[in-house]
């Protein structure tokens, strides 16, 4: 009825008069509000909805398939469309098409709101939808000019305005506690405000006109087509179709307005869209403290579906309007006024409200003229990176800061061209985890760690990526040399423009550098924090950054020699005169650096510090090479693992209390790192594994074994003695002596056949002497008098009192001749 109406007699009869507008809106309101979604009966509600169809659907799939042979590999294919369950009971195809549409919708805007896509009332949507674009479509084409759609516009934004007062209220008068629920009106502010917004973006919608070729496709296939296409279509066809031709005219005749009416409308609700008020408004429980989640708070609870519901209409609203003006949504300055909120919920805890921002973001991207979402943020990353800085010096008024750069750098893509520009950034966050920073406001340190977290980790992948992409000059210089063309001109301009590259490398690697060594500076004195949380966060830190700035050496290292080749053979003098040869590096002096804070976080009481303290340990030992440790690890890390790995707990590790009395005995008092705190026998168990994991790690490894070498007799026989002795333990054990054999084969050997040759009744009998010139092995290794003479009780300190069941290390050897 309205689409034969027409614009005028829309307007005229919905419109006619300020009261009449109001009472459509009324009548609108009323039906597409949060009570509509409990419309019907029970039986409906909960079978007819998407949730429950799926899961019906999905079991359907797994019984009933189809069985396919690829390449001798068996898969199994499903055909949507003819799935049927047990007992002849079929689903019907046009359910499963419709579920597959339902989904496909709901990943484009706009789409269902979220109080009426969880109950299936998506007929229900679309109806009303279509209502709603027509009143909005018919205020620009009718009489009035296009100030009907103001007065709609108007309206509806009252109830944003009304919670936005409210909620100002409530943080003027400390209300946001105990009382908030009471002051919200049970969450109807909230809701309200959600339908009127989901009202303006379909009244917004349907004034751009760009639904009219999906809608229109109702009305006989009819498409939208403009007054030079409907003249050059044949008289017959113009004579069958003129009625609805003329009809589709009037509607399609937006396309030729400039659309002022409609920016202001636009720029009228994104004012309110915007408000700080909206967006303060709770989420989840976490934003409250201890003495405000009381029962009576959490009374309401089902107000923070509310306030995401109303959080993600909004955020798909904004999405809609840059649908629905195109690129003029950017030169208006709307992208500028709405991005950064975008991205700030992008990385919003709620999932839904992380979703609607995701999707209008690529409807941005899409209607802005942007071939990615990372060319959008790119294409405004000085804004973007200003904002950013500007609330990282006031966290307290931006606690989310941290979360929008999280987001950004995981979500956009644009992460490793964004990282040259966080130098600025960093220094804010720099100054915000400082101790008087840290003491004042405490709770923003774990999300300024994540913020780091993910910048180091950004950091060490685009390291690898400028590794992989280094080509050095010497391969060109080795190859024009043997041709004997080094004077060609095609090989000088070719070097020229190696040195071009060679310049930006250096200037995009000294960024990076600044910007890791940035992040490891503050993250340092932050390993010997009490916070388990802390620690843990800036050990992270500490393993990528670390292994970022071992392969920017590797580049800077190329560099110089690219450098050197260019100035001796190719005579480029000039070129290269601003690349400074002498630039000190930067991995070993962070290193010396860090590594008191890392040896303090083996000492701590938390067995997941100090086990994620051994995997740092041994990584950073590789990326920095184990000649920087000899003397460090020797002195600070070797003791400290000696007697992690020579200790017990008070009911000593699993299985210990059911082995006999000649079986290993770990220490006779229990040893704990703390003074006041013992650890369990589980964990106890579990670091042991973790300490031998990390000694294998190193050993095996030809650059980072040199590290071991002033220890590896302690920590040969202490792992000598766990492999003969403790049960779980004895494969990990073993992997450490295998790995440690690489630098000392003859101790590892000689430590074990002690142990075998040593107690001749653990010998096997079919033992037999390699030749008849051969002696004896009891004459080489005579049988032990006492526990006290085996060589791997003189490797380790006395006080360990270490005990072995030395029947097992004929085992142990024979797995060690078998890895030569």
């Amino acid at each position: 009825a309205m689409f034969f109406a027409q614009p005028d007699g829309v307007s005229q009869c919905l419109f006619h008069s300020p009261a009449a507008a109001c009472r459509f809106i009324a009548v609108m309101t009323q039906c597409l509000n949060f009570n509509s979604a409990f419309a019907g009966s029970m039986k409906n509600l909960t079978f007819a909805g998407p949730d429950t169809l799926g899961y019906v659907q999905g079991i359907s799939e797994l019984i009933i398939s189809k069985e396919v042979e690829v390449k001798n590999r068996k898969i199994f294919s499903v055909d949507p469309v003819n799935v049927s369950c047990k007992g002849n009971q079929s689903l019907p195809s046009d359910q499963t098409l419709q579920s597959s549409r339902a989904s496909s919708e709901d990943q484009q805007l706009p789409r269902v709101p979220p109080w009426l896509a969880k109950t299936g009332r998506r007929k229900l949507f679309q109806a009303f939808s279509s209502i709603l674009r027509f009143a909005g479509l018919s205020t620009l084409l009718g009489c009035g000019d296009g100030m009907l759609l103001f007065v709609l516009v108007e309206a509806l934004l009252p109830s944003l305005r009304q919670l936005s007062i409210k909620v100002g209220t409530m943080e003027d008068d400390k209300g946001i506690g105990t009382d908030w629920y009471t002051l919200l009106e049970g969450g109807k502010l909230s809701r309200s405000a959600a339908t009127a917004a989901f009202l303006l973006n379909e009244i917004v919608y349907g004034a751009s006109g760009c639904w009219l070729d999906k809608l229109m496709s109702l009305f006989g296939g009819l498409k939208c087509l403009d007054s030079k296409e409907v003249a050059t279509m044949p008289t017959t066809s113009n004579a069958k179709q003129m009625p609805e031709m003329a009809t589709l005219l009037c509607w399609n005749h937006v396309k030729d307005c400039k659309g002022q009416v409609l920016i202001e409308c636009i720029g009228d609700i994104l004012h309110d869209y915007m408000s700080i008020k909206i967006w303060e408004l709770p989420l989840d429980a976490t934003c409250f403290s201890v003495s405000q989640a009381s029962s009576d708070a959490f009374a309401g609870s089902h107000i923070f579906q509310d306030n995401s519901a109303l959080q993600q209409v909004i955020l798909e609203g904004i999405g809609i309007f840059a649908i629905s003006v195109g690129k003029l949504f950017e030169d208006n300055g709307f992208l500028a006024s709405s991005l950064y909120l975008l991205l700030e919920k992008l990385g919003c805890s709620n999932f839904q409200v992380s979703s609607s921002a995701d999707l209008a973001l690529n409807a941005i991207q899409a209607h802005c003229g942007y071939p990615s979402v990372k060319s959008l943020v790119m294409a405004n990353a000085d804004y973007i990176i200003d904002s950013l800085c500007r609330q990282l010096r006031h966290l307290p008024l931006y606690p989310n800061a941290p979360d929008m750069l999280v987001a950004v750098l995981r979500y956009t893509g644009a992460a490793c061209d964004l990282l040259p520009l966080l130098e600025e950034p960093m220094r804010n966050i720099s100054l915000e985890l400082e101790i008087p920073a840290r003491q004042q406001h405490p709770s923003n340190t774990i999300p300024l760690l994540k913020a780091l977290r993910e910048i180091a980790k950004v950091a060490r992948c685009e390291c690898s990526s400028v590794m992989s992409n280094t080509s050095k000059l010497a391969d060109l210089y080795d190859t024009c040399a043997e041709k004997g063309n080094c004077k060609d001109q095609e090989v000088i301009d070719r070097a020229a423009e190696e040195v071009i590259r060679l310049k930006e490398r250096k200037r995009h690697r000294q960024s990076i550098e600044a910007v890791v060594v940035a992040c490891l500076n503050v993250c340092a004195p932050l390993l010997a924090a009490k916070d388990q949380q802390i620690c843990l966060s800036a050990l992270d830190i500490v393993k990528d950054g670390i292994s970022a700035l071992s392969i920017m050496d590797l580049v800077a290292r190329n560099e110089n020699e690219d450098r050197e080749t260019i100035n001796k053979a190719l005579n480029c003098h000039d070129d290269i005169s601003d690349l400074d040869a002498s630039e000190p590096p930067k991995l070993l002096p962070a290193m010396h650096h860090i590594w008191p804070h890392l040896v303090v976080c083996l000492k701590k009481s938390q067995p997941s510090v100090v086990d994620k303290s051994l995997k740092v340990i041994a990584s950073v030992i590789f990326d920095c090479g184990g000649d920087f440790f000899i003397r460090r690890f020797q002195k600070d890390a070797a003791p400290h693992m000696c007697r992690l790995l020579c200790s017990t707990a008070d009911s000593g590790p699993l299985g210990l209390r059911q082995m006999s009395s000649d079986v290993m005995t770990i220490y006779n008092k229990p040893v704990s790192f703390s003074a006041n705190k013992h650890l369990s026998s589980a964990s106890l168990f579990k670091l042991q594994r973790a300490a031998l994991s990390c000694i294998t790690e190193i050993a095996k490894d030809k650059k980072s074994s040199s590290a071991l070498v002033g220890v590896v007799c302690p920590l040969a026989a202490t792992a000598v003695a766990l492999a003969c002795g403790v049960p779980g333990l004895e494969e990990s054990a073993t992997e450490a002596l295998i790995a440690l054999s690489h630098i000392d084969s003859d101790l590892v050997w000689i430590m074990v056949a002690d142990l075998v040759y040593g107690n001749p009744s653990s010998l096997p009998r079919n033992i037999c002497v390699p030749g008849l010139n051969f002696p004896e092995v009891s004459e080489i290794l005579p049988a032990l008098v006492s526990s006290k003479e085996a060589l791997w009780k003189q490797a380790v300190a006395e006080e360990y009192n270490l005990s072995i069941d030395s029947s097992k290390a004929w085992d142990l050897l024979t797995r060690l001749e078998s890895c030569k």
